[in-house]
This record gives C-alpha cells, structure tokens and sequence, in this order.
C-alpha cells in the first residue's frame, strides 16, 4: 500500500504568511498615499504650464491676444471667468477676446481650452499680478499689466489645516512669457 502525500499549508504557516503579507502591506501605504498626492500635485501644475504655453502660442499663431482668466465652474455649459479672488483652483479658461473687452462672453469670443479644477486637496494660487487673468500679447509676452504673474501649486501634507511648502511648486511667468516650474517655493502664498 502506498502512503498518500499530504501537500498544502498548515494553519500555523498561512498564519505566519499572512502576518508577513500584512506588515509589509503596512509599510507600503504611506509610500503609495505620498506618491499619488505627488502626482496629482504634478497634474495640475503641468496642466496649468501647457495651457499658459499653449496660449502663448496661440497668441503668436493668431497674432492676436489670448487670455488665461480663473473660473469659477468650467464644467458649465457656458464658462466665465470668476471666481474667488486669486484662487484659480476651480479651473480656468484660454480664449481669444474678439470684442476686447478683457473678459470671455459667450457667442462673442473664441473659448480655445477649458483647464480642469485641481483635486480639492490641491490649492491653485495666485499673486495679484494673476489675480483674475493673464494676457499674451501676438510676440508671445505677457501683457506688461500681468508680468511677473506667481502661482502657488501646493497641499495639506500632514492635514494641519494649512498647505505645505515642503512638498508645493511654483509656476512664474515673466514679461517674456515662459512659464518655469521650481519645486518646493518658499511659500504656497506667492
């Protein structure tokens, strides 16, 4: 007769396994949190660096003025520029002023880019030179009235109630019109 082979995990084995999966589940977490808070972070502000590159181009290629302004809801049917004052959070929009006005109008100017609101943990700011908006001209600068426009792309890391420098970035745009990205600012108030 021949012995039979029992094959498999005793209880004592898939306790300890489990045990094992669970501490180093434990430790990954926190990794995975930090790195996807990074990464939306780094959405918006690249989302935010395109579309100011892609209204400068705009402007060159139109050889007209195109306008970056906040918004207060760009999932509207009808976007505006609005918002709270120097919060671009909630998105913005580029369009064309055909009526030179300094404002989109629906049916009126050329809506070219809807920029997506930030995850509600990130904060989009501004300093008063963007307050509302930002105008390139058809060489590509900024409109002397916005240069040196700052914004602030930061969140609440440790859940204190206040945004952290230490992991925020800063988007400037100077009368030239480039925007440059640089990584932990001094402050998340630009």
């Amino acid at each position: 007769m021949c012995k039979q082979k029992n094959s498999g995990f005793t209880l004592q084995e898939l306790i300890i396994g489990m045990a094992i999966f669970f501490v180093l589940a434990a430790a990954g977490v926190p990794s995975f949190i930090h790195y996807a808070r990074n990464g939306s972070r780094d959405n918006t502000t690249t989302d935010l660096f395109s579309d100011m590159y892609y209204a400068r181009s705009e402007a060159i290629k139109r050889k007209t003025m195109v306008y970056l302004c906040r918004s207060s809801d760009t999932t509207a049917a009808n976007p505006v520029c609005g918002g709270s004052a120097n919060d671009w959070s909630t998105g913005w929009l580029v369009f064309v002023d055909n009526n030179n006005n300094g404002s989109y109008d629906t049916g009126t100017d050329s809506l070219l880019k809807v920029g997506t609101p930030a995850n509600n943990r990130i904060h989009v700011m501004a300093n008063n030179k963007a307050n509302a908006k930002i105008a390139y001209r058809t060489d590509g600068s900024l409109d002397t009235t916005y240069a040196t426009a700052v914004f602030a792309i930061c969140d609440d890391r440790d859940n204190d109630g206040t945004d952290d420098k230490a992991y925020g970035q800063q988007l400037s745009v100077g009368a030239m019109g480039r925007p440059e990205i640089t990584k932990n600012p001094s402050t998340c108030t630009p």
